[in-house]
């Protein structure tokens, strides 16, 4: 075969790993030339490659294990949500599958031109070169059929790793790549020359050095040959449902992120703040506690029609600075914080030197008021005071977690630790570099083995897992007055939207909250 159809494909996503505070960044490749190098150097690399492929080969099949735990859980139609602890394993994965096939990328391109070396070297050359293809492609195949077109895992390996350099969308490439890969007719071809090349290795000293290698040929040829009959047209099917799935979430959510950002800003009256008065929100402020669920809805903002429920934004409610400290003046809540770290006095201390940037931020005020509200807003997971939050609402709830003083001062922590990423304009609970409002409060308070914390009730809206902030609501109602209740009513401001005004109102009328439409037809053109 005069040019071998490898990878060249490749030649626009070439990496490969290199020490940094990750232990591991990727750049471009610099491959190397083969052909200049002399006969003694080539054959010392010829035997060096063909044993580091069998190195390779060993460690993907202890990362196929290990991943196996991993996958076959989410190997049916329902969406599952990952766990913190789940997420960043399968990560750490899709960073050793990236090492060991980048790596096997570098073998197969310094190899692809194999006819240019001489001719007493070509054969063993070119049994190196298809090795490292099969067992990139056959694994390359493997990671997607467990993965491809599986929504946890969709958005969570195409979110960057930053500290390994690690693009935004890199596993769709990735994908896209894979697919299209050459054909099984392609594949053959070498396929047929690896066969006439074993048949005679018998009396060729120099190929029966390489014998080892026909089983990584064989065993991963089978594979490759398995999964591209079995699975490829499914693949390719459910890239086309994946599309359509696409379109769909326009129809749900505001999903792009400038329709999103549209949305967010427009409303159908010219009023700027919200009926919640400034003495509500001191009465707001009095009865909140760090650690409560705040729901909020404006009347009239186009977000209402594309999110799903009557309550379309939920956030956390810290205190001011003074609150939060005098708060979690509490011996379990110090003693935990100085266990973890034996130089902090206190949990406000904690934060300080553990979240420095986020500190700031939060001390910084607004709209000349002291911040006491963390939230996701189309700036992404920000800091604001009540007047600049609960204010700008027409209706507001708080809701308080019946879980210890510990536990919220954690959950409180783990929001600390999400300010300053964006804003999932996909509305998805699958990501974590990017988060929506009730995205936040859902992963601040997600329990763990060492952890306490809310276990809220998801919604799968167009193959998307997630919560809306109606969820909330709708789940405190169905738990009122029950022994396994997770949250208390501390108060609830109605609005009234033909008066014009915001009304404290009890329990009972905010339970029903949750039923009411999303949208008022009541014009407004004050």
């Amino acid at each position: 075969m005069r040019n071998i159809l490898w990878i060249n494909w490749l030649l626009t996503v070439l990496l490969v790993t290199l020490t940094s505070s990750c232990n591991r960044s990727f750049i471009k490749l610099d491959v190397q030339n083969i052909a200049l190098l002399d006969s003694t150097e080539l054959a010392e690399k010829i035997h060096t490659d063909a044993h580091l492929i069998l190195f390779i080969e060993q460690n993907i099949n202890q990362i196929h294990h290990r991943a196996e735990y991993y996958f076959a859980p989410f190997q049916m139609a329902k969406p599952v949500i990952l766990t913190g602890s789940q997420r960043r394993e399968i990560k750490e994965i899709w960073i050793l599958y990236l090492d060991h096939l980048l790596g096997l990328t570098e073998i197969m391109l310094e190899y692809r031109n194999y006819q240019k070396i001489a001719p007493s070297q070509r054969d063993s050359a070119f049994l190196v070169g298809y090795s490292a293809y099969l067992l990139l492609y056959s694994t390359g195949l493997y990671f997607l059929e467990n993965s491809a077109f599986i929504t946890p895992f969709e958005i969570l390996l195409d979110e960057p790793i930053p500290e390994c350099n690690l693009p935004k969308n890199l596993y769709s490439q990735f994908k896209w790549h894979i697919l299209k890969l050459p054909e099984i007719t392609n594949i053959n071809v070498s396929y047929n020359r690896y066969l006439r090349l074993k048949e005679r290795s018998s009396g060729d000293s120099g190929l029966s050095d390489y014998r080892f290698l026909f089983p990584v040929i064989e065993s991963n040829y089978a594979a490759t040959v398995e999964i591209i009959n079995t699975k490829r047209m499914s693949l390719l099917l459910a890239n086309y449902l994946d599309t359509i799935k696409d379109g769909s979430l326009k129809l749900v959510f505001p999903l792009q992120k400038g329709v999103a950002l549209f949305m967010a800003h427009t409303r159908f009256t010219n009023r700027r703040d919200g009926f919640i008065t400034k003495e509500q929100c001191r009465q707001f402020t009095e009865l909140a506690e760090p650690g409560d669920i705040i729901l909020e809805r404006g009347e009239w903002r186009m977000t209402n029609l594309g999110i799903p429920g009557f309550w379309p934004h939920s956030a956390l409610y810290l205190g001011n600075l003074q609150k939060l400290t005098e708060w979690s003046r509490d011996s379990i809540i110090t003693g935990f914080y100085q266990k973890k770290d034996p130089e902090c006095r206190d949990f406000r201390h904690y934060l300080e030197r553990h979240y420095p940037n986020a500190f700031s931020a939060y001390l910084a005020g607004d709209m000349g008021e002291d911040n006491s509200i963390i939230e996701g807003l189309k700036e992404g997971i920000i800091f604001h005071s009540v007047i600049g939050s609960v204010g700008l609402a027409d209706h507001a709830a708080c809701l308080r977690p019946r879980l210890s003083k510990l536990a919220k001062a954690r959950a409180i922590e783990t929001a600390f630790q999400y300010w300053g990423r964006g804003y999932d304009y996909s509305f998805s609970l699958l990501s974590d570099n990017e988060l929506v409002c009730s995205e936040l409060i859902y992963k601040s308070y997600e329990p763990t083995a060492t952890k306490e914390g809310l276990n809220f009730l998801t919604s799968e809206i167009a193959r998307i897992v997630t919560l809306p902030a109606n969820n909330i609501a709708a789940q405190f109602d169905r738990e009122y007055g029950t022994d396994p209740a997770q949250l208390d009513f501390v108060l609830y401001y109605a609005c009234d939207v033909r008066r014009g005004k915001s009304r404290l109102a009890d329990v009972h009328v905010f339970r029903g909250s949750h039923k009411k439409p999303r949208w008022s037809f009541y014009l407004f053109s004050q």
